[in-house]
This record gives C-alpha cells, sequence and structure tokens, in this order.
C-alpha cells in the first residue's frame, strides 16, 4: 500500500428484507437485491404459492379455487400438496317428504331426487299415488278399469255400487242405475248425465216431460220442469244480447233480444233479473246447478271463451249440446251467464267439462255437509241423493 492511502467505509446495502440476498456490484458500486421465493414458502399447497416481494418481503400465495358449483357439498383443500376434496351434505336435499323418497348429494351432479316408496291398496280399480300434502298413500278411484256397467269404490273395488234417485218422486234415466246409452257409463258416473232430472244419458237436453216446452221463457233448468216457473227462477232469453242476428244465440229469432221486455209470469225487467233472484230459486235449485253452470242451463266450461247453452237444438228440435260439442258454437250455441245464480266453477271443484282436479289438488271441495261422491276422493251417495259436481245433493 502506497504510503498515505487508507481504506474507504464499505457500502451498506442491508434493506431489512429477509427474503432477499443483498450485495453491492463490485463494478458499478450500486446495490443489489435478489428475490429468494424460496425462503417464503411455507411447504403447504393450500396456502397457494407463496413469493418474495423486494419491498413487502415474503407475499402470502393464492389458494387454490376448490369450489365445485354444488350447493350440497362442501368444499375444501387437504393435505400438503392441495388436493381439493369436496364432501356431500345429504341433508341439504331432503325435502322433509318421505313421500319423495331419500334424497342425496351426488358429488359430480348434485341434489339428486329419491325414488317415492311404492304406495299399495291392493285394490285393482284404484290408482295409487303418494300424496306431498298429507305425506302419506293415497288413492283415486278408476271407473275405466272396472267391467262395463260398474263402478269402482275404494273399498269394495269394482261392482253394481249404483242407488237409484228420483226426481219430484219420479225416476228418470240418469237416476234409474242402467246404462242407457251403451257407454259403460251410468247415471252420476255418465258425463252427460245433469242430475236425477234428467232422463238424457246421451245429451245435455234433460227429455223430462214439461222440460224446455216453453220458448224463450226459463225457470230453472236442472228441476225437471223448465219453463214452469214453480221454482221463482225467472230468465228468458230476449233478455240475452246474443239474441241479435245472424246467429240469434242461444235460442234463435223467436227470442230476438229485446232489453225492455218483461220477463213473463213476473214483473221482473232484464236487468233485475240478472243481477239477482228470488230466495227461493236460490235455495231449491242452486244446489242442483252443476259448476260453472247458471241456474238456467248456461255453463262456462273450461278451455272455453263463451258460455254455452245446454238446451241447444238444431231446427228438427233435436239436441246437439253433448260432452263431444261443448267447444262447438252451433251445437252448443253461445249464452250469456245470469250472474243472479250462478254457481262457478272454481280451483278444488269438478265442474261441467272439467271431470279432473288441477294437479295440486287431491280432493274437490264441496259445501258444509255435502259428502264427497264420484272424482278422486268419493263414492256412491247414498239413498235419496244424486252425486252433482263431486258432491252429493238431496234429490228434489
Amino acid at each position: 500500500m502506497l504510503k498515505g492511502c487508507k481504506p474507504g467505509t464499505p457500502k451498506t446495502c442491508h434493506d431489512a428484507v429477509a427474503c432477499t440476498a443483498d450485495s453491492c456490484d463490485g463494478v458499478t458500486g450500486q446495490c443489489r437485491y435478489l428475490a429468494m421465493n424460496a425462503v417464503c414458502d411455507d411447504g403447504y399447497a393450500c396456502n397457494g404459492v407463496e413469493r418474495c416481494d423486494l419491498v413487502k418481503g415474503c407475499v402470502a400465495g393464492k389458494p387454490p379455487l376448490c369450489d365445485d358449483g354444488l350447493a350440497c357439498t362442501i368444499d375444501a383443500c387437504e393435505g400438503p400438496l392441495g388436493t381439493c376434496a369436496h364432501a356431500p351434505q345429504h341433508g341439504v336435499c331432503d325435502d322433509g317428504l318421505s313421500c319423495t323418497g331419500i334424497e342425496r348429494c351426488d358429488p359430480l351432479l348434485g341434489c339428486v331426487a329419491g325414488t317415492s316408496p311404492l304406495c299399495s291398496d291392493r285394490v285393482a280399480c284404484t290408482n295409487d299415488f303418494r300424496d306431498p300434502s298429507s305425506d302419506a298413500c293415497a288413492s283415486r278411484e278408476n271407473d275405466d278399469l272396472c267391467p262395463c256397467g260398474q263402478t269402482c269404490e275404494r273399498s269394495q273395488g269394482c261392482g253394481s255400487f249404483c242407488v237409484p234417485a228420483t226426481c219430484q218422486g219420479k225416476t228418470y234415466g240418469c237416476g234409474n242405475c242402467l246404462d242407457d246409452d251403451g257407454d259403460c257409463r251410468i247415471d252420476a258416473g255418465d258425463a252427460m248425465c245433469l242430475g236425477p232430472c234428467d232422463s238424457s244419458e246421451d245429451s245435455f237436453d234433460l227429455s223430462v216431460p214439461g222440460a224446455n216446452n216453453a220458448p224463450c221463457k226459463q225457470d230453472s233448468y236442472f228441476d225437471g220442469d223448465t219453463g214452469a216457473g214453480n221454482d221463482a227462477c225467472y230468465w228468458s232469453h230476449t233478455c240475452d244480447p246474443l239474441e241479435v242476428g245472424p246467429s240469434f244465440d242461444p235460442e234463435g229469432a223467436k227470442c230476438s233480444y229485446d232489453p225492455t221486455s218483461k220477463i213473463p209470469g213476473t214483473n221482473l225487467s232484464c236487468s233485475s233479473a240478472a243481477m239477482a233472484q228470488d230466495a227461493l230459486c236460490l235455495g231449491y235449485c242452486a244446489p242442483l246447478t252443476p259448476n260453472g253452470c247458471d241456474c238456467f242451463g248456461c255453463c262456462l266450461v273450461p278451455g272455453a271463451t263463451q258460455a254455452v247453452w245446454l238446451g241447444s237444438a238444431n231446427d228438427k228440435g233435436d239436441s246437439t249440446c253433448t260432452v263431444d260439442t261443448l267447444h262447438d258454437p252451433t251445437k252448443c250455441r253461445p249464452c250469456t251467464q245470469v250472474a243472479g245464480c250462478l254457481n262457478t266453477c272454481e280451483t278444488r271443484e269438478l265442474c261441467l267439462g272439467k271431470e279432473t282436479l288441477s294437479p295440486e289438488c287431491t280432493c274437490q271441495a264441496c259445501p258444509a255437509g255435502a259428502p264427497l261422491c264420484g272424482g278422486p276422493c268419493g263414492g256412491a251417495c247414498p239413498f235419496g241423493s244424486f252425486c252433482i259436481s263431486g258432491c252429493c245433493v238431496p234429490a228434489p
């Protein structure tokens, strides 16, 4: 060393970041900092890959994404290698109903429906099922599974369970327990039987002496003597706004619309009769009126945009309104329903043209005290009553 020279003070390059290797470049004299990611690695892959930041030091890694998108699994990262695991939670899938079977969680598919337990009442003519509303086995009688002329009873199977019914002391075709039209349907089980005061099983015309014999003028259609006026039900087709040309529905040009007319046998105007009927009419005729109809035989059937008159006939006077022609306005002619004695068809009710309930309904609804009959939950009516819209009604 030359005389007079002294060593300088080394440059300090320490950055206080534990994961960097600090040094000074001997040529440039600049500090250098080398990130050592291995210093930060905690050896647990589920924490992601840690790295060394030259300013912040060790920075945590991003954990691997293990979400499988299924609500019924618990997702987790496991082990030093960071393996994703998906634990099924079957209880998440359970709907609490035994009738739908045991639901389970599939690690690939998510919740999988269970298999409904088998229900059988061992009656050959019933359709057996699990009722979700009661979470129990139930059954529906199906007359179509019985031989011609027999009906199904839930407790007895197929047999002849019909009970005769009378109308004002007389027995007509829809109350005689015979298959008068040869369609294997008897009385209340025949869709075209409107009650015990109906003698026609092949059309909606009553075919009872005294019924529909008074042109234009109407009283209760369903009590066997339409037009007599003995039940305090009053209406006239001259009050129906549809009785105008060219169709003159529902009864023809002889009943041309006249809103100022008075209804024969009473001083009622068209408007007053349309809005309200006498209490005697409602008490006597309303129970005989099928759901969906007014008491004068004007019925709104499901799927139709216009109510139709059950007494519709052609120019020869032959009845043309049947189950098969309900949606044909030339056969079942349009009419305007009378609000004063209208029996509407509600969701839980059977009605004309609707012999099965909506899927969410198990049994039909009946007025208080009226036994169920026919339909999915009822049987035959006792003597002295008749099945109308799935409810037993006392015969007139």
